[in-house]
């Protein structure tokens, strides 16, 4: 059943770093907090691994 919600992520940055994220809307499914969320935060996560992995020449996990 799709929950029919949104998520709208806020994020500071402070000298080009994430410094804080908040999340607003619907965000909620109704088993799990912030589920509508995940994705964005997958995505964050994936990409600053990828940049990682550019600048100093790591193996991916």
């Amino acid at each position: 059943v799709d929950p029919g919600g949104y998520c709208n992520t806020q994020i500071r940055m402070v000298d080009g770093r994430v410094a804080e994220v908040a999340y607003a809307g619907d965000n909620n499914t109704p088993n799990h907090r912030d589920a509508l969320c995940v994705s964005t935060v997958d995505g964050c996560v994936a990409y600053a691994r990828q940049r990682h992995q550019v600048r100093t020449g790591a193996s991916p996990r």
